[in-house]
């Protein structure tokens, strides 16, 4: 069978993404025209959000799955197997103890800056940084329970579905399965994961977390593990914004949970969330799954 070549699956993959990429792409473009709706408006951000989402990579790695294994879609997906509360609750732990190194790292990469040759390079970057910040906090933005809803909706569990199933259950198992080398694998598929979203000064944080998704997804042999990480990662940071706009809080969502300068507070995070992680693995190595992308 054609499909068999490991650059055969590829050539399909992009194809899929491209053509799903056009079309979806257009779609949003003629919808919005036609009701003469501003892109700045936070419910038009959240519906072609979502749009973008499950066309680009929701359905282009379900087709994907179907075309290759169209006997056991989902189980090639590893969307076959459930996991234990007990990982879920390990999942809660790892977020809550490496919100304050992640906050370092954040900072950190947002400080960084290019060579002087490189100066219009780097304004062009910001510039693009402080566009995706803008749409982002347009998104957020309201203080009614139902916008909340609809921004957990649209920001977590729609892009932790969609992504999750794209980078992780596709592509993420292509590279395994092609390279024989699930470390490389990983780091690989979190750097298309990271650099994908264009936020040059985000790039690091989003790498970090596309790789522990990565590994997540590895060990458990599950992607319901990836999916359920990825959404309390952005579910938190709505439900933050949701408190800090009706004024619960004082901290919005870009500061929730960091640890300011304090060094002590940094190690601690990571030590403790290191701690978890190597706990996850050792349970979940007692029980050995593949992820073959077959």
């Amino acid at each position: 069978m054609i499909l068999k070549n490991k650059w055969n699956r590829l050539a399909l993959f992009l194809l899929i993404l491209g053509v799903n990429a056009v079309i979806f792409s257009t779609l949003i473009v003629l919808g919005t025209t036609y009701l003469a709706v501003s892109m700045d408006n936070p419910a038009v951000l959240r519906c072609t959000n979502s749009i973008a989402m499950v066309g680009m990579f929701g359905f282009t790695a379900l087709l994907y799955a179907f075309i290759v294994n169209e006997r056991k879609p989902f189980a090639y997906l590893k969307m076959d197997k459930r996991f234990k509360w007990e990982t879920f609750l390990l999942l809660v732990l790892i977020f809550c103890a490496s919100m304050p190194a992640l906050s370092w790292v954040i900072k950190w990469n947002e400080g960084l800056h290019l060579p002087q040759a490189f100066a219009a390079i780097e304004q062009w970057m910001r510039e693009q940084e402080e566009t995706a910040e803008f749409l982002t906090k347009q998104m957020l933005s309201g203080t009614n329970l139902s916008v909340l809803f609809a921004n957990l909706l649209a920001v977590a569990v729609v892009p932790a579905i969609c992504e999750e199933l794209f980078f992780r259950g596709v592509l993420l198992s292509w590279l395994k399965n092609s390279f024989r080398n699930k470390h490389l694998a990983v780091w690989l598929s979190a750097i298309v994961f990271s650099a994908i979203h264009v936020q040059f000064f985000g790039f690091f944080p989003r790498l970090l977390l596309g790789a522990y998704l990565g590994y997540l997804f590895v060990w458990t042999g599950s992607l319901w593990a990836s999916i359920t990480a990825h959404f309390l990662n952005n579910a938190v940071a709505v439900v933050a914004a949701y408190l800090f706009n009706i004024g619960y809080t004082a901290t919005d969502y870009e500061l929730f949970g960091n640890g300011g300068e304090k060094v002590w507070v940094i190690m601690l995070s990571v030590c403790v969330a290191t701690a978890l992680i190597w706990h996850l693995w050792k349970k979940s190595s007692q029980t050995p799954t593949r992820c073959t992308g077959k």
